[in-house]
C-alpha cells in the first residue's frame, strides 16, 4: 500500500492593520479615509486620506501584496 505524503500547514495571512488617521504631509493635521479599496479581511489594501484643512489627498498602501495571484492573470 502506498505511503500519504506529509501534509503541511495551509500558509494564511493577517489581515492589514490599518490606522485610525493619519498625519497629513504637508500641513501635519488629522487626515480621514474617503476611499478604500479590499475588504476587511483583505491583506493588501490601499486607502485614500484626505485632508480637511488644506484639502490634500494622497493613497498609502498596507499589508502584504500577493503577487502570485497577480502574475498568473498574464500567462
Amino acid at each position: 500500500m502506498a505511503q500519504r505524503y506529509k501534509a503541511a500547514p495551509v500558509r494564511t495571512f493577517k489581515p492589514a492593520e490599518i490606522p485610525g488617521s493619519e498625519n497629513c504631509s504637508k500641513c501635519g493635521s488629522a487626515m480621514m479615509q474617503k476611499h478604500r479599496t479590499g475588504g476587511a479581511a483583505a491583506t493588501f489594501v490601499r486607502v485614500l486620506w484626505s485632508c480637511p484643512q488644506c484639502n490634500a489627498s494622497e493613497w498609502r498602501t498596507y499589508g502584504v501584496n500577493v503577487d502570485s495571484k497577480r502574475r498568473s492573470r498574464w500567462h
